[in-house]
């Protein structure tokens, strides 16, 4: 059996280059071990096996167990097969734990058809509660990519990815010696889940830079799968995206130094996008500017953030209108407009554009520099609370890792549309509704009501919109107005950055048979904390806080008795504010930060908002 499975061990250390990290993790467990994985592939059992040094016993369906396929496999590395769907499974798990056999599970009890994690079976917690056996979490990532998981048609799938095993430090479950039966199963069952959230967050790739996570996304989802399209009806896919972006961003590389921070003032179209993600190509920081701001408030952004140029187009001066606003802007910084660095068509263009998509990531490197996760990645303008302006400093990091927050909690495939109709000028436009979009292989459509001649419900109904971003005032509108089929594709409708009504609420209910799933955050976060899902969800709240989120909560103003003013920490909280000619440095996500709301945090880890919200920013 040994030399069976060094032999297996070896062929798939050859076929899918194998990366095994955290196996002192393994070691200090002790012998009383429960090991909980992601379920990607019908490999994974194989390389839990192959990859750890004792025989492991199984939890396995016995549906599965007793397929021809999967006996020769299960015989060669030598697994147990126990069927944890009957009671009786768990006892005999639990006799297994108590004469030191190391256990494994995959709580959610079925291969994702997601990507993502899906539902956490009870059986898994309630036998870590009752054995009181170290809980190990193992992430598996790499086998959702090979044709042995179940996500075909849902990404580009290859034979050979590369895969990942790290293991987390163990831990054991902590719950009130005061919760019996049912409650405690529940309790059990949601540490679990949360233990799996932060494993997969934790074992996920947000130390990059913005461009790098672009090119990644083209490798794991291909380069002719379409991501983003506005009004004009041109989609573009990641190849056609990512060779614009550097296109025009060796462009832009002629105007001022790496570093620099530039404004951008831009429509919320696929032009919009290819400015900001070409100043991500040449390593300049975009200062998003608010086309609704007037021109003391736009001076004052450029001023505070040392501005040396803003990008413009002619088209969103000559509709929004902001001739007069440019035209006092231009005696303070430099004005370009980019319909002056679109690229001229050609035989010679063509072939540099077919190089650079060949090229990518040689490209970027040479035009970016070195760029580091933690360096500022864009800058939003706000108002500082005591008058004037400040800018909050986001850095690569902070946003990808609020990327990958939201991904633990959201599932999300190349079939998925999202329709923004949020401007990018706000980090809940740029981030949450853009970027999560490219990172996630969800196409995006930009919805630009200076540019539309049809109201964003209809829009929605023509692409067929599956998900959707938004805030009360828009929610509201839609209600109002939208025909009730507009909606009938969507399957996720999202509210931030204002407090939803129970009356906008309710009419998404009525009219389009639709639960809108509440959330909570600040553009110092990047800017998502809090979140309710399908699977967690409770009316009147702000969800649950992310994966990776540190929280306290400090005494609260007077008439508040239970619940405290709440403060966060993590990696999505910004590098800090930046005041005029000085930019923060790097935190690494170590700093605390006043959210300045007071909250309740029952039981269950919902959040209640006890205070009127005070919206930072316009996240």
């Amino acid at each position: 059996m040994i030399i069976l499975r060094l032999v297996v061990r070896w062929l798939l250390t050859v076929l899918f280059r194998i990366k095994v990290t955290g196996l002192e993790h393994y070691q200090a467990a002790g012998d009383k071990v429960l090991i909980i994985a992601n379920h990607t592939s019908f490999l994974d059992g194989i390389l839990l096996s192959a990859f750890f040094p004792d025989t492991l016993v199984f939890a396995v369906n016995t549906h599965i167990a007793r397929k021809w396929w999967a006996r020769p496999f299960l015989s060669v590395v030598g697994v147990h097969t126990l069927d944890s769907s009957r009671p009786h499974a768990i006892r005999t798990l639990l006799r297994d734990l108590n004469e030191k056999r190391k256990v494994v599970m995959f709580p959610e009890g079925r291969i994702t058809l997601t990507g993502t994690l899906m539902k956490t079976y009870p059986g898994t917690g309630l036998l870590a509660d009752k054995s009181g056996a170290a809980v190990l979490p193992v992430g598996i990532d790499g086998p959702q990519y090979s044709p042995l998981s179940r996500l075909r048609g849902h990404m580009r799938l290859r034979w050979f990815p590369t895969i990942r095993l790290t293991i987390l430090p163990p831990r054991r479950l902590a719950l009130s010696a005061s919760l019996r039966g049912r409650q405690r199963r529940a309790q059990a069952t949601r540490v679990v889940a949360d233990t799996m959230a932060e494993m997969v967050f934790a074992t996920s790739n947000y130390r990059s830079s913005l461009f790098e996570a672009l090119l990644e996304a083209r490798s794991v989802y291909g380069g002719r799968c379409v991501i983003a399209e506005d009004d004009e009806r041109e989609p573009l896919n990641y190849n056609q995206l990512i060779q614009r972006a550097l296109s025009i961003g060796a462009m832009m590389s002629r105007y001022g130094k790496r570093g620099d921070r530039v404004g951008v003032l831009m429509p919320n179209t696929v032009t919009g996008l290819l400015v900001f993600l070409g100043l991500q190509a040449c390593g300049r920081v975009p200062v998003m500017l608010d086309s609704a701001s007037d021109a003391d408030a736009l001076s004052a952004a450029c001023r505070v953030a040392s501005a040396t140029a803003v990008y413009t187009a002619r088209e969103l001066v000559q509709t929004a209108p902001l001739t007069d606003v440019i035209g006092q802007l231009q005696s303070r910084v430099q004005i370009i407009y980019i319909e002056d660095l679109t690229p001229r068509a050609g035989k010679v263009n063509k072939l540099k554009g077919l190089v650079l998509t060949r090229f990518a990531r040689a490209a970027y490197r040479r035009l970016s520099g070195a760029i580091t996760p933690d360096v500022a990645a864009v800058v939003f303008p706000e108002p500082a609370p005591g008058g004037g302006c400040r800018g909050v400093v986001l850095s690569h990091a902070n946003l990808l890792a609020n990327c990958h927050q939201l991904r633990t909690r959201i599932d999300s495939n190349v079939r998925d549309i999202v329709i923004n109709v949020l401007p990018m000028s706000s980090v809940y436009g740029l981030n949450v509704a853009t970027l999560l979009s490219l990172f996630s292989g969800m196409k995006v459509f930009f919805y630009s009501a200076a540019r539309q001649n049809r109201s964003a419900p209809e829009v929605a109904y023509e692409i067929s919109a599956t998900m959707l971003f938004g805030n009360e005032a828009l929610l509201a509108r839609f209600a109002r107005g939208a025909d009730p089929f507009d909606f009938h594709r969507l399957r996720y409708v999202f509210a931030a950055a204002d407090t939803l009504t129970d009356q906008t609420r309710r009419r998404w209910q009525e009219r389009f048979g639709l639960r809108i799933l509440e959330g909570y955050g600040k553009s110092e976060a990047g800017p998502v904390l809090a979140i309710n899902t399908p699977v967690e969800h409770r009316l009147g709240t702000l969800g649950r806080l992310l994966p990776g989120i540190e929280h306290r909560l400090q005494a609260a103003p007077a008439g508040i008795s239970d619940g405290g003013r709440l403060w966060v920490k993590g990696p999505n909280v910004m590098l800090g504010y930046l005041s005029p000619g000085v930019m923060p440095a790097s935190s690494a996500g170590d700093r605390w930060f006043d959210t300045g709301e007071s909250v309740r945090i029952d039981e269950d880890g919902f959040l209640w908002l006890l205070t009127p919200p005070r919206v930072s920013g316009r996240s």
